[in-house]
């Protein structure tokens, strides 16, 4: 059997890092360095490029939150891309890019 003690300092260790883990992600998205600026400017020059991106981001943007009702697509990728429709979200960055 478990201690109850242990039990709890293993929660309490659990919760402080994800507690650790939120701050730095807040810490590094106001603060990126010049290497997460240009990896995200390469992600986002890579989306652009690619055609069935476009197409989801399009009907997200055209629909929002409503998923519309499709049953005919391009190719498998704009498939599986519209299975993840409601997981997915437009992203403005604070960046310009």
């Amino acid at each position: 059997m478990f201690d109850k003690e242990e039990t709890q300092d293993d929660e309490d260790e659990v919760e402080s890092s994800a507690s650790d883990q939120d701050e730095n992600a807040i810490t590094i998205a106001n603060n990126p360095s010049s290497v997460n600026i240009n990896e995200f400017q390469s992600l986002n020059d890579e989306q652009l490029k690619d055609k069935d991106i476009q197409w989801i981001k399009n009907l997200i943007q055209t629909h929002g939150e409503t998923k519309p009702k499709l049953s005919i697509f391009e190719n498998v990728t704009c498939r599986i891309l519209f299975k993840q429709y409601d997981n997915l979200m437009i992203v403005e960055d604070r960046n310009g890019y």
